[in-house]
């Protein structure tokens, strides 16, 4: 895997390809995307080990403020579930944020039917996350909703095709870069290299 390094995060044009590298701010620094969307960074001589899904929140917002919702996959067969009658009624005080988060669900005679997914949750079971839709509070604001949502997101998202295709998006935008680097971890590299070197 080529490492590559740009200077300007707003400036460069993100190549193709497995590893890449973006600035975290104005000093050379590069990215390599690992599984499950761990990502390693080098910045100013210091390694660190972060985490991909940090960076979804923010790229969210930028999405929603483009598009006013998030992308939701179409199921191949809609999935029906039944609920109780206050679930059904809590279901529906959040309909309008479920919709801007990439649902489409129909609620009918004591079921819902489960037309879309977000993307990020796609792979995940359609029942058990139906329950998981209640943990936000009807009163929640857009970021609870996001928060919820970025940690609903299973790490097999971050081996997908879909994130395959946002990766360099969300790692090119500074406010993705920064809550990825914020709680990022230091990794002494030269222990890493004496590591490595004797396995």
């Amino acid at each position: 895997m080529a490492v590559q390094h740009f200077d300007q995060i707003e400036e460069a044009a993100l190549p193709s390809s497995e590893a890449s590298s973006v600035p975290i701010s104005a000093s050379k620094s590069s990215w390599m995307l690992l599984p499950q969307g761990k990502v390693m960074l080098e910045q100013d001589n210091q390694l660190l080990f972060g985490d991909c899904r940090l960076g979804l929140l923010p790229y969210w917002q930028m999405q929603i403020e483009q598009d006013g919702t998030l992308q939701g996959k179409a199921l191949l067969l809609p999935v029906r579930i039944k609920l109780d009658k206050a679930a059904l009624e809590a279901l529906q005080q959040r309909e309008t944020w479920l919709a801007i988060l990439g649902f489409a669900i129909e609620v009918f005679d004591g079921h819902i039917l489960v037309k879309k997914l977000p993307v990020s949750l796609y792979s995940i079971d359609v029942g058990e996350i139906s329950k998981q839709m209640m943990e936000p509070s009807s009163d929640a604001e857009l970021q609870d909703w996001l928060q919820w949502l970025e940690v609903s997101t299973p790490s097999s998202y971050f081996d997908s095709q879909h994130f395959d295709l946002v990766k360099e998006k969300l790692l090119s935008k500074a406010s993705c870069l920064a809550r990825i680097h914020k709680s990022a971890v230091t990794i002494d590299a030269q222990k890493l290299v004496s590591f490595l070197s004797s396995q």
